[in-house]
């Protein structure tokens, strides 16, 4: 039985680790809340499938493909074979999208997306599918290099041009900040610390995606300022999760 029941549509190169992927399933693309994941895979030397789960940067209104933001792991199990594919080639996508990184978690209408590299991938997603509801909307992105940003940064700027509740700072680690934007727009040198995050959080539900010595710091910090880890145990928790190592 084929296993393979995706097709690339595009690969699209940011740097050498870093890259967009596009894959159309062959199946119909289920409906999915944004924030969610897919595993997605392909065939190691012993022909079982190798899978890993994603973050799906779509919008659930997009039918056609699924995108994801992916960074290449040198020694990684996966990650090197998909960054070598090519439109036409056959991956394996899992027909269940799942995931509780969602914005069903939040119980205020003001949010707070930060994110480390491919981190990001879920709050595009979210952006994608309309936040007109929430009072105040900030997405923080912390990266080492301007590169790394990974082609998004245009797209986000123009939602800060459109969308008056939405808020986009970038925190970029080895280099200085040099980096247009509109106005509104903010660039920070060095990595996103409590200092950067304490004037937004009141009365915020605070999102955090990507290295987990970034979550676990933020965590301890937000927990001295009454926040708790969103949960089915804990539905009023303000603070929700999601590891990307």
């Amino acid at each position: 039985m084929n296993q393979l029941n995706s097709t690339v549509e595009n690969v699209e190169h940011i740097t050498d680790s870093l890259f967009k992927l596009y894959l159309k399933p062959d199946f119909e693309i289920p409906d999915f809340q944004p924030g969610q994941y897919v595993a997605i895979g392909l065939p190691g030397e012993d022909g079982k499938i190798i899978k890993r789960a994603y973050s799906i940067a779509s919008a659930p209104t997009q039918k056609e493909y699924l995108e994801f933001f992916i960074a290449t792991v040198s020694d990684g199990a996966l990650t090197p074979s998909l960054a070598k594919l090519k439109p036409g080639d056959s991956v394996f996508a899992n027909k269940k999208l799942t995931g509780t990184f969602t914005l069903s978690a939040a119980t205020t209408k003001r949010i707070v997306c930060i994110a480390t590299g491919t981190g990001l991938a879920p709050y595009i997603s979210m952006l994608r599918s309309g936040i007109e509801e929430y009072t105040s909307f900030t997405v923080m992105h912390g990266v080492r290099f301007k590169h790394d940003l990974g082609g998004y940064h245009q797209e986000l700027c123009s939602y800060l041009e459109k969308l008056p509740n939405f808020h986009y700072e970038v925190a970029i680690s080895r280099e200085e900040p040099s980096i247009e934007g509109p106005a509104r727009f903010k660039a920070h040198h060095g990595r996103i610390t409590q200092n950067l995050i304490e004037e937004k959080i009141a009365d915020a539900c605070v999102y955090i995606c990507g290295n987990p010595s970034l979550i676990d710091d933020l965590t301890t910090y937000l927990g001295t300022k009454g926040f708790s880890e969103h949960s089915r145990r804990n539905p009023e928790g303000r603070l929700i999760l999601e590891s990307y190592w």
